[in-house]
Formats: C-alpha cells, sequence, structure tokens
C-alpha cells in the first residue's frame, strides 16, 4: 500500500475533519485526533536537527570528494558522474554541488 503526506493549515485541517465527521469515516476521524494529539519534546528537534546536519555534512564531503577524483582523473564533471561516484541521488547533487559553472 503506498502512502502519501499532505500539509495542512489549521483551517484546512479543521474543515477535513469535519467532511471526515459528516461522511462518518471513523478510522479516519481518530487517526487525525490522534496526529494533531502528538507532540514533539525540544530534545527530539534538537536531536534530529544535529542529524540533518550531519547528514548534510556528510553528503557534501561525498560529492567534494567525487568532485576531486573526476578533476585527477581529467574526466568531464557532470552532475550525473558526481551522483555515480559519490553514491548521492542526483537531486542531492544538484542541491549541494558548489562547483557548478
Amino acid at each position: 500500500m503506498k502512502k502519501y503526506k499532505i500539509e495542512l493549515n489549521k483551517d484546512e485541517f479543521e474543515l477535513y475533519k469535519k467532511i471526515c465527521e459528516m461522511k462518518k469515516y471513523n478510522i479516519l476521524k481518530h487517526t487525525i485526533d490522534d496526529m494533531q494529539n502528538k507532540k514533539v519534546s525540544i530534545k527530539k528537534i534538537e536531536a534530529m536537527r544535529k542529524a540533518t546536519l550531519a547528514r548534510t555534512e556528510q553528503a557534501k564531503d561525498k560529492i567534494q570528494n567525487a568532485i576531486n577524483l573526476l578533476k585527477l582523473e581529467n574526466k568531464n564533471i557532470s552532475n550525473y558522474a558526481i551522483s555515480k561516484i559519490s553514491g548521492c541521488s542526483i537531486n542531492t547533487v544538484k542541491k549541494y554541488n558548489l562547483n557548478r559553472k
């Protein structure tokens, strides 16, 4: 089963909740209520931020190493080539490739 994620502002959320109640989708209504009641601690938010920064730096290092290797081998430096060597996705390479022309 494929899962989807949507973002709603407060007004959209309330409207969606009312629609679900009108159509008697109790399972969905309970799921929405559970989502609304979940709270994330400050420690968890800080841990997530640190982990994201660490992954970002790791990806940047991999990309820079791939660029250096391509330069050393006198090969064409393209996002695709960087992606293949670094093991990062093409979108990550596009996001963090600082040596773009």
